[in-house]
């Protein structure tokens, strides 16, 4: 299976909410696990963990944790974006990894989504941590 931050990007970049690697002003880049110095507009994805499911669970085979962290030039901007990634992944339901190869059951948010203040460069920062339930269907 892939990380689930890879099957997560191909979801934010198929719903239109940003391009993967971009670095061109106004466009949203979305990357994975390193946060480049620019763009200014940024969603950054992290593997953060998660738990493996009972043997005799029939729904998923685990449940990764990651975060989605927004980097935007204001608060205003940064809460919008934060909020359209939410509303995105709490719409999906279940899903096919791009491969087909992992079936998501279901993604949920872990709380609230917390401003993290301003990075060395003034941009402004928001994270929110999900769960994702997956099976893998290579068995």
């Amino acid at each position: 299976m892939n990380p689930v931050t890879e099957d997560i990007k191909d979801v934010l970049v198929g719903s239109g909410l940003g391009e993967f690697a971009a670095n061109k002003k106004g466009i949203w880049g979305i990357f994975i696990a390193e946060e480049p110095s620019t763009p200014d507009s940024t969603i950054t994805l992290y593997d953060t963990g998660g738990r493996l499911m009972p043997y005799h669970n029939r729904v998923a085979d685990e449940a990764p944790n990651f975060q989605v962290r927004i980097r935007a030039n204001s608060y205003l901007e940064a809460n919008k974006k934060m909020n359209q990634v939410i509303e995105e992944l709490d719409r999906i339901g279940r899903f096919l990894s791009t491969d087909e190869l992992t079936r998501y059951e279901n993604v949920l948010r872990d709380g609230i989504s917390i401003p993290m203040g301003k990075d060395e460069n003034e941009r402004h920062l928001r994270v929110q941590n999900f769960k994702a339930f997956r099976r893998d269907l290579e068995e």
